[in-house]
């Protein structure tokens, strides 16, 4: 995209080529699970109600990892930059 900022470029980069770790796959085994037993005991409105709220979770934590990465990403630009300033000078 052409108005898409180069951190966020890398982020979608990093996050669709990495490898989730064994506890995260553990952790979402684990949710399944325990999403299927609460659904089981829903009506068909309160699963919908249900669905729509994880939906909302998902994006909400993607913006909030999306934004952690561009922070740090940041940070260790600045840190760079001022470890090379301070070698020149």
């Amino acid at each position: 995209m052409l108005n898409e900022s180069i951190i966020e470029e890398i982020y979608r980069r990093v996050v669709q080529e990495e490898e989730p770790s064994t506890e995260y796959k553990k952790e979402k085994n684990k949710n399944t699970q325990l999403r299927d037993e609460l659904e089981m005991t829903l009506t068909d409105k309160q699963k919908e109600q249900l669905n729509i709220l994880i939906e909302s979770r998902i994006v909400m934590e993607d913006i909030d990892c999306k934004d952690y990465f561009s922070k740090g990403f940041k940070i260790a630009v600045k840190i760079m930059t001022e470890v090379f300033y301070k070698q020149d000078t």
